[in-house]
């Protein structure tokens, strides 16, 4: 088959490699298939607008772009410099995330460009989230990111015995917007709060939010080999948006306010629309924390209805009422390794948590909208950083030529 995958990574260097994997884990998995991999920002040619493919990926990387700050070119440009998607008779898939930033514009962009599959991070709401493409799509179960089985010997690199590792409590977050509702400020408020609780109880913490702590590639896989327990909640909003107008109002009062509290800018920027019940979803992290053999203190939630409080994570209340039931079971370190053992299990040998499952789903959602094609089915996974380089490669090496004449 013809795949076209279309992205939203300019810089392989730059990206999470949840994001990467997430990307392209068709061509990773899928390989024996004739791909064409085109970044969302990169100028289109023939070789793309004129070939007929049998199937098109729309990554989220690219559908994040709906919010993206017109700097060059903005959402409105890109949805125009796509809209040959629409008369194309590929078979389109897209996976989105963040559903409930943009919604409406979401659900524009896919139903405008006749996508066939939707695989939906927010799945138990797709009828709110897609009242125009849900007419002729199919809407599938999405994940944010898996765990690649070739990952855990990398983290297991990085990993001092459980028992020897210097962090007591590790966690990294980024301030979210207000514009996500009191689930997105839980985020950092968590790490937050954790640190003034658990300050006098003896145990060594490297927890910040500042963005200046964030640590990313490889050191993230090192930081997480250093910590006993990890922090965490799902991922997720309590605040629907459908077009950006929350976001414009919270920027805008913040530029007015730099110093408002939360509770100020709901209400200045969006009374009565934040959400009791979240909508969330499990994160990448998770995986990544069990594959570095962490035990996971967490918000309880739903966790794809793998984890347990109490048999796969400790349960934190989000106001840290019980941080004294915490530090106490924090200590009994055969539970916590039988709990880390138990969490690595669900979440690293489960077949629907694996990117060969997720392709294999792919395959044959294409396949039953184009029965001739008859897709091979996925086998052992390729280089995908070097397949890629060479994709890449290939392609800019076409395109650039053109881009700088025209320029």
């Amino acid at each position: 088959m013809k795949i076209l995958v279309l992205h939203g990574i300019n810089s392989v260097a730059e990206i999470r490699r949840t994001s990467l994997h997430h990307a392209f884990f068709l061509p990773r998995h899928a390989p024996g298939h004739d791909y064409l991999l085109h970044a969302v920002h990169a100028p289109l040619t023939e070789a793309v607008t004129d070939q007929e493919f049998d199937a098109i990926v729309i990554d989220t990387t690219f559908l994040c772009q709906r919010w993206s700050e017109p700097v060059g070119i903005g959402p409105a440009a890109i949805k125009r410099k796509f809209d040959f998607l629409r008369d194309s008779t590929a078979v389109k898939i897209a996976f989105p995330q963040d559903e409930y930033d943009h919604s409406e514009v979401l659900d524009s962009w896919l139903a405008d460009w006749k996508v066939d599959v939707i695989y939906s991070v927010c799945f138990d709401h797709r009828a709110l989230f897609y009242p125009r493409t849900s007419q002729h799509a199919e809407i599938r179960r999405g994940y944010t990111g898996l765990f690649e089985p070739e990952d855990i010997a990398l983290v297991s690199r990085f990993a001092a015995p459980w028992r020897a590792r210097r962090i007591d409590v590790g966690y990294r977050a980024r301030k979210l917007g207000p514009y996500f509702g009191w689930f997105g400020v839980l985020k950092s408020e968590i790490g937050e709060q954790f640190n003034q609780a658990a300050a006098d109880r003896g145990l060594t913490l490297d927890i910040s939010c500042d963005a200046g702590d964030a640590i990313a590639g490889n050191g993230w896989l090192r930081f997480l080999g250093q910590c006993r327990f990890i922090l965490g909640c799902e991922g997720g909003s309590t605040l629907i948006d459908p077009v950006g107008d929350i976001r414009a109002r919270c920027n805008a009062y913040l530029a007015e306010h730099p110093d408002a509290g939360f509770a100020e800018i709901k209400a200045a920027c969006f009374p009565g629309l934040d959400r009791a019940e979240p909508i969330k979803a499990i994160s990448p992290r998770h995986f990544e924390a069990a594959a570095a053999g962490c035990a996971q203190i967490l918000v309880p939630g739903e966790y794809a209805g793998a984890l347990e409080p109490w048999q796969h994570y400790i349960p934190l209340e989000p106001d840290m009422s019980n941080i004294g039931e915490i530090v106490a079971a924090m200590s009994d370190w055969d539970r916590i390794e039988a709990m880390i053992a138990a969490s690595r299990e669900v979440l690293l040998s489960d077949p629907r948590f694996s990117y060969a499952t997720y392709a294999t789903d792919v395959l044959k959602a294409i396949a039953k909208r184009r029965p001739g094609l008859a897709p091979t089915d996925p086998t052992e996974p390729v280089d995908g950083m070097l397949r890629l380089a060479l994709r890449a490669n290939e392609h800019w090496s076409t395109v650039w030529p053109r881009w700088w004449q025209s320029h």
